[in-house]
């Protein structure tokens, strides 16, 4: 009789701890929107500007954005690039924003890439679908 008692407080024990860990799990996934939101705000103001300097930065930041998600997510990698690809196999749709990361490493890497305005609002659009998919709707 005794050993059935201790199966159920055993059983009740594993129960608890698996409520604990997905409550814990819970929270991790919760995002603060205003603050993603007042980063988003920034890159919009920069992509009014009418200088290419203002639009490569909306890039580069819509791209910093959308990896601190990615690790904020728990996605792991050392670059962007390794977390996205880990990223794809949850999220097919992230696929999409591989042109947008790519202009963005040319911005930073090769000096004498331009970029036009239509140029970054498409690639900060780019972002902005790729981080809703991630759970993180901002306008």
């Amino acid at each position: 009789m005794w050993y059935i008692a201790g199966a159920i407080i055993f059983i009740g024990i594993l129960i608890f701890i698996f409520w604990f860990i997905n409550r814990q799990g819970s929270d991790h996934d919760e995002l603060d929107q205003r603050y993603w939101s007042a980063r988003w705000q920034k890159i919009q103001t920069l992509l009014q500007e009418k200088n290419d300097f203002a639009w490569r930065q909306a890039v580069i930041e819509a791209d910093n954005i959308f990896d601190e998600l990615l690790k904020h997510k728990g996605f792991g990698g050392s670059s962007l690039g390794e977390r996205l690809k880990i990223a794809q196999g949850r999220y097919k749709e992230l696929r999409a924003v591989w042109p947008a990361h790519i202009l963005r490493n040319r911005l930073v890497h090769e000096v004498d890439t331009s970029i036009n305005q239509h140029q970054a609002k498409k690639a900060v659009a780019d972002f902005q679908v790729a981080l809703r998919v991630l759970g993180l709707h901002i306008k």
